[in-house]
């Protein structure tokens, strides 16, 4: 069985009622004419773009409309999903989205310092044409530290 994805970890411990949609809509998303009778064939086009906007948007709509999202999911989600997350905010704008308001939400939260032991006569300027991979990096150890992970 496949580990869930870190938003569908946020659907599923979510007490915000429209979290219940997301299973629906890929059934909707899958196969349109489901439970329905389509008497128009552009209808079918329809219900399967609205359910693709609510497969790839109820998680960022869900998780800000939570009070308390890092809170809440403490214990909850795991580092792989983290990183395979992060490393999906590069290719998909939605994931990018959700992302950019999981780091603006936590921003006033503490964050554990990492301990580093950098070397500066080795290398003054770091590894500059690295730093996407250094970003991500950040950012995976940023998110796993806003749900409780390290």
């Amino acid at each position: 069985m496949l580990m869930p994805t870190l938003e569908e970890t946020i659907l599923a411990n979510s007490v915000v009622p429209i979290a219940k949609l997301y299973t629906p809509a890929k059934k909707a998303l899958a196969a349109p004419s489901t439970g329905v009778t389509i008497n128009n064939p552009a209808a079918e086009k329809v219900i399967q773009d609205c359910a693709s906007v609510a497969v790839r948007y109820l998680p960022l709509l869900v998780f800000g409309s939570t009070p308390t999202p890092f809170a809440q999911l403490k214990g909850q989600v795991t580092l792989d999903q983290i990183k395979e997350f992060v490393v999906r905010s590069h290719q998909d704008v939605h994931t990018f989205q959700l992302l950019t308001v999981m780091l603006h939400m936590g921003r006033n939260l503490p964050v554990k310092k990492p301990l580093t032991t950098q070397d500066s006569a080795v290398d003054p300027y770091g590894e500059y044409e690295n730093l996407s991979t250094q970003l991500s990096v950040d950012t995976v150890y940023i998110l796993s530290s806003l749900f409780g992970v390290i």
